[in-house]
């Protein structure tokens, strides 16, 4: 099977760009409770790119799952991992410990040798 990096890439890209898409609606509505309410936040315009976003980043990871190994593909969605920490470090001013930077680390240590298998 091939290994569409390109394809990946873009799935984990999508799937921050919604991240961050939500953050950014929800930061505007504060603190929700979860019950039948919360659909209506689905409409809100941030929230709604987020969404579609994920549906794009879907998408595109079932044409991946249609290349390669999924012991190859899943553990690279954790780049993602990185990338939302990065998007609330920088977008959001979120507080990163240095243990939360060591487990990112860590993460990235991890994919390096999922590449290289």
């Amino acid at each position: 099977m091939q290994k569409p990096i390109l394809l990946i890439i873009v799935s984990v890209i999508l799937g921050v760009m919604g991240q961050f898409f939500f953050k950014s609606g929800m930061r505007q509505v504060g603190a929700v409770s979860f019950n039948i309410e919360i659909i209506k936040y689905f409409f809100r315009p941030q929230v709604f790119i987020g969404l579609i976003c994920y549906v794009l980043s879907t998408a595109s990871w079932l044409a991946v799952l249609s290349k390669t190994d999924i012991s190859f593909a899943y553990p690279l969605l954790s780049v993602g991992y990185i990338l939302v920490v990065l998007v609330g470090l920088f977008f959001f001013q979120e507080k990163v410990t240095w243990v939360r930077l060591l487990g990112v680390l860590l993460i990235c240590s991890g994919v390096f040798f999922t590449l290289k298998s």
